[in-house]
């Protein structure tokens, strides 16, 4: 994963995404693990949060130190300094590989950001 500038990440709680109309979760699987996802094409990359992470902890393997400052909407910056590489994720029975920075808070144990979307050309619809 290359990183330059810093990221940024949507953060909002579970109620507010449940009551918004154009906010897309969903609940998928890592290794078999339920995690609850937001797809967030404000997000500069994808993350995970560190309660999955400690979940998967023999299973994340290959992990690179970044030093990775991310903006959020209240103003401040997170500083994130772990990517896994390679990481299986499982949305309807598809297999999508991504690698993902691990992220210490939020509501939801995955965000899908734009890397991800870019990455599958995938479309978000609020119909």
């Amino acid at each position: 994963m290359k990183i330059g500038a810093p990221g940024k990440l949507n953060v909002m709680s579970r109620h507010e995404a449940d009551s918004t109309k154009d906010v897309i979760t969903g609940t998928f699987s890592i290794n078999s693990i339920p995690v609850k996802v937001m797809f967030d094409s404000g997000a500069t990359f994808s993350f995970i949060s560190e309660a999955v992470v400690s979940k998967l902890t023999n299973y994340l393997k290959t992990v690179d130190e970044v030093d990775l400052p991310v903006v959020i909407p209240m103003g401040g910056v997170v500083k994130c300094n772990k990517t896994f590489k390679d990481v299986p994720f499982e949305i309807e029975g598809k297999v999508f590989v991504l690698d993902i920075i691990e992220f210490g808070s939020g509501d939801f144990n995955v965000i899908l950001g734009m890397d991800w979307l870019s990455k599958f050309s995938a479309k978000i619809s609020c119909l």
